[in-house]
């Protein structure tokens, strides 16, 4: 089992969060598309044996866009944003990639969403 840190739970610079986060016994950290965007950064985490757990897909998208917007090319924007994440993931080693749902529950959006998740 892992257990991991969310990076962006402690509101330092992202040098200082790696090492305090390494220094508290974490092996794991769970991250949003903006972290580990440098190099230096990306080297500090290894050097510091910090592995990505997993990638927060559904941070930083652009405010139009949503899995399960009616709305087609507001939508499609929501999956290539999400695709990128995804080989975002991929290049850190990352096993995991999640989304959150949006709050519209009804029937349509549902259907919406997981056409979505089937594109990804």
């Amino acid at each position: 089992m892992k257990l991991a840190c969310c990076v962006w739970s402690l509101n330092l610079p992202e040098a200082q969060q790696l090492r305090q986060i390494r220094a508290i016994g974490f092996e794991w950290i769970d991250i949003q598309p903006q972290h580990l965007q440098s190099a230096s950064s990306r080297a500090l985490a290894g050097q510091l044996g910090l592995a990505v757990s997993c990638l927060g897909a559904s941070f930083g998208m652009p405010a139009a866009a949503a899995l399960d917007a009616a709305e087609p090319s507001a939508r499609q924007q929501a999956v290539d944003y999400a695709a990128r994440v995804i080989d975002q993931a991929a290049g850190l080693a990352a096993e995991t990639v999640y989304v959150v749902p949006g709050s519209d529950d009804s029937p349509r959006a549902l259907r919406r969403y997981a056409d979505s998740l089937l594109q990804l």
